[in-house]
């Protein structure tokens, strides 16, 4: 008697700490840790607290057609501008990004805004 196995691939995709090492915005990188391509990946970076001006509402949205695995896509949020009181201010900076065929994800830290000085 003869059996046979399929092994099972996935797509798993992840996000790396947000980066604050760009002087008028924040950077991270969606990758593909799974066997499988990350097909229509949407992602977002959202700001929270303080008054932020750009972009506006607080949110800048992209998206990219596939991640091969072991792929990294840099993302940006481009400009930041607001309003806040430094260390007295938190900022809760968002990254999240879904692929139609793989779990949602996100990370969240915490940091704060003077003008266009984003830290985390």
């Amino acid at each position: 008697m003869s059996t046979s196995s399929i092994a099972s691939q996935n797509t798993v995709i992840q996000i790396e700490d947000i980066d604050d090492s760009y002087l008028l915005g924040v950077a991270s990188v969606i990758e593909n840790v799974g066997d499988v391509s990350a097909e229509d990946i949407e992602w977002s970076i959202t700001f929270e607290g303080g008054t932020v001006f750009i972009p506006i509402g607080g949110i800048r949205n992209g998206a990219c057609k596939s991640i091969s695995p072991g792929e990294r896509k840099n993302i940006f949020s481009g400009p930041v501008f607001g309003f806040g009181f430094g260390l007295l201010t938190p900022l809760e900076i968002t990254v999240s990004a879904r692929a139609s065929n793989a779990d949602p994800v996100q990370n969240t830290e915490v940091g704060w805004m003077f003008l266009f000085i984003v830290r985390v």
